[in-house]
């Protein structure tokens, strides 16, 4: 795994995220400040909102509050690279994955069928404590 220093400033900020689904508040001002280089995981219990936060900060769901997307460079939006692991896929039912190989591909470049180094999977798996 490429170790790129974060630079201290991020790519994306979400300010008073709240989501409502007709009476149920789904989300309440929640904030968050992802930065760049850095790998942002979001977990918890099923029900507490994370496909929620994901969704809407990718746009696919209405939410308010506020969503910066910044390029250091530019300050603008650019090669932004979200990836989530959803808590469905549509995987090969036979095919053994693990979310240590979907982080594997994505880093490496390579499918997820091809064989990964050890040391990166032992470099996920710190990164993931």
């Amino acid at each position: 795994m490429k170790k790129n220093k974060p630079c201290g400033f991020h790519c994306i900020k979400a300010n008073n995220i709240s989501v409502k689904i007709g009476k149920d508040v789904i989300l309440e001002n929640v904030n968050i400040h992802i930065h760049c280089g850095e790998l942002t995981v979001i977990i918890g219990k099923n029900g507490a909102g994370k496909s929620t936060l994901l969704k809407s900060i990718l746009g696919e769901i209405k939410h308010d509050g506020n969503i910066e997307f910044m390029d250091i460079k530019q300050n603008k939006t650019q090669n932004l690279k979200i990836g989530y692991v959803p808590q469905s896929i549509n995987v090969e039912k036979h095919m053994p994955t693990t979310v240590y190989d979907l982080i594997a591909s994505n880093i490496s470049n390579k499918p997820i069928w091809i064989k990964k180094n050890k040391s990166l999977y032992e470099k996920i798996k710190e990164h993931l404590k």
